[in-house]
């Protein structure tokens, strides 16, 4: 949801960017680029918590290892292929979208 909120508010732009001569392509990957960008950062964040909060509740897990690097890796990839796939989505919208409706809508 807040991907494509982003996208939305950034409609005007592509709109221009595609007045401008920009292929939808270039669009798409920008956004994915920046949707991959704050991904990232989510994971890593996420990855240094979930470290932390493994590290307190470690005295409660019996026979199960606290730091288990497949499990991080999986799910740290799997949100990144959530990011991209709820960026793809409204950035190929966006693309295809008529620069002279966006620019006569302002």
């Amino acid at each position: 949801g807040v991907t494509a909120r982003n996208v939305a508010l950034r409609m005007r732009e592509m709109g221009i960017r595609l007045a401008m001569g920009a292929e939808s392509g270039e669009l798409i990957r920008l956004s994915l680029g920046r949707s991959l960008f704050a991904g990232c950062i989510g994971v890593a964040v996420g990855l240094l918590g979930a470290l932390w909060v493994s590290r307190l509740f470690a005295r409660f897990l019996f026979g199960v290892v606290s730091w288990d690097p497949a499990t991080y890796a999986l799910a740290g990839a799997g949100l990144l292929a959530l990011s991209l796939l709820a960026s793809y989505v409204p950035a190929r919208r966006a693309a295809r979208v008529d620069p002279v409706e966006v620019l006569r809508g302002e």
